[in-house]
């Protein structure tokens, strides 16, 4: 048995910033009783928490309460004496560009939800309108008679006459057209971490009438709208392949950081307020890409859903 002594000091040893909250850890001597003690740059007077969490050396302390994008400092203290200052800075708590779904443009028979002067670093959003325009037109387009404020999001299903087309909308890019499907390219930068999604939708499905392989057995059942949250720290956008079949695994891949899921086929009643908490699987790594995709039928992506189902998204935003 080989015993190693070792001189532990009062010290900070990592700060996990969030937007609004940070996780302190720090070591002590394993006498007396620890708090932390933070505040802004900007301030000369200290906060106290004396809530800390005790693991032999190690403490711990959440911190709550902080404001977005702004600098800290912590440092732990006990029986008078003081840990060095560590210095941290909160996440943004960023939003999506047009994640009210008031800016649009119309170019030929294809709508983009994003004005037609917009940044690259504005153009978050886009649908499957540019493959199925030139059979169907665009399945995905601004409402200003039937929205929260402004104008809506309107996703409606139909068959594309070679295959069926669900009304849809997802930050990232389209690609191409390949084979009766696209690909596309799902997600947009995005490093912050938010708590929820929150916004309104409104939903009137219809019953199932096109099926695809795994799926008849379908046919008939009603269908459902989808809305989904993915934070991940892909290296760049997910291609998704819809005629291929290759798909976010969202139960196995191991760049999902938190995601969220809501799947409905109640009709509502004019438009229905939403809070989607987002489910984190790792409390440290932060990510890089971030989906929010909405869809008129859950299972379009296999060609599969009622025709004329029809959903509309309003005034979305990221809780934190």
């Amino acid at each position: 048995l080989k015993v190693i002594q070792e001189k532990i000091s009062l010290n900070v040893s990592s700060v996990n910033a969030w937007a609004t909250k940070a996780q302190i850890k720090g070591v002590y001597d394993g006498n007396g009783n620890p708090c932390v003690q933070y505040r802004k740059d900007s301030d000369a007077e200290w906060m106290t928490d004396e809530n800390i969490t005790i693991d032999g050396i190690n403490i711990s302390a959440d911190i709550t309460g902080l404001e977005a994008g702004t600098d800290y400092q912590v440092r732990f203290m006990n029986e008078g004496k003081y840990s060095p200052v560590s210095e941290f800075r909160t996440e943004d708590a960023s939003q999506l560009y047009n994640f009210s779904f008031d800016n649009w443009y119309l170019d030929g028979k294809v709508w983009y939800p994003y004005l037609s002067d917009s940044s690259p670093d504005e153009k978050v959003w886009d649908s499957a309108n540019k493959g199925a325009a030139n059979f169907i037109g665009s399945s995905t387009v601004p409402d200003d008679m039937y929205s929260v404020s402004g104008y809506s999001a309107r996703m409606e299903s139909r068959y594309a006459v070679i295959a069926f087309a669900a009304g849809n909308l997802y930050t990232g890019k389209f690609g191409k057209i390949a084979g009766v499907g696209a690909e596309l390219d799902w997600g947009t930068p995005f490093t912050s971490r938010p708590t929820a999604l929150k916004g309104y939708y409104s939903y009137s499905p219809r019953p199932i009438d096109r099926v695809k392989a795994p799926y008849e057995d379908m046919m008939g059942q009603m269908d459902k709208c989808q809305i989904l949250v993915i934070l991940a720290d892909w290296e760049g956008p997910f291609r998704i392949n819809t005629t291929a079949g290759h798909f976010v695994d969202v139960a196995s891949d191991p760049h999902i950081i938190a995601h969220a899921v809501m799947e409905s086929d109640e009709i509502t009643d004019g438009f229905v307020e939403f809070t989607l908490p987002l489910e984190y699987r790792d409390l440290e790594r932060k990510p890089k890409y971030v989906v929010v995709a909405c869809c008129a039928s859950y299972l379009g992506d296999y060609f599969t859903g009622g025709e004329g189902s029809l959903m509309y998204v309003d005034e979305f935003e990221f809780i934190y």
